[in-house]
């Protein structure tokens, strides 16, 4: 967080100049979250910049998606993510943990028509506000960890989100 994207020529084990906000393909230089995007030439960078797509083999901003209302009905949320995820056409969104505020809503996003989807909330699939502390995808399923805001209010869950049938799985209790 802070130096923008780092970049490395493995090939000349060599030092690139990093993707910042001088290059104007960065607002800032607070990144926090990188995912390779379906076209394999290009990158989604998040951050306190909002989201950001560069196509990498031109160094050239694709999208540029600032944080709050965005063109094409586009919202993001005000906190930065944590992890970008992508399953099939859809990226998925988790934000940044802040304090003791829950942070459980997962922001989707249609990356080829660059349109909004509908959010889902990790806690209530559980019946509880949560705080989500990771996501990933195996197959076509959002795995969530995700855990009380509450600490009396138990442990915790894997929670599974089946993103073709856009339905809940059955969650693992922690």
């Amino acid at each position: 967080n802070g130096l923008g994207v780092l970049r490395y020529d493995i090939l000349n084990d060599t030092w690139l100049a990093p993707w910042d906000s001088t290059t104007n393909l960065l607002d800032s230089n607070g990144v926090t979250a990188l995912v390779q995007d379906i076209n394999p030439s290009r990158i989604w960078v998040g951050g306190d910049m909002g989201l950001n797509l560069i196509d990498v083999g031109t160094a050239t901003l694709v999208v540029d998606w600032g944080d709050g209302g965005n063109s094409g009905g586009i919202n993001l949320p005000q906190s930065s993510p944590a992890e970008l995820v992508i399953i099939g056409d859809t990226m998925h969104y988790s934000m940044v943990r802040n304090g003791w505020d829950s942070n459980d809503y997962i922001y989707r996003y249609d990356i080829v028509n660059l349109t909004q989807k509908s959010t889902i909330d990790a806690g209530a699939s559980e019946g509880y506000t949560a705080f989500v502390h990771g996501i990933g995808a195996v197959d076509d399923v959002l795995h969530i960890g995700i855990s009380p805001t509450q600490w009396w209010n138990g442990d915790g869950h894997l929670v599974m989100w089946d993103a073709t049938t856009e339905q809940w799985l059955q969650s693992v209790e922690s």
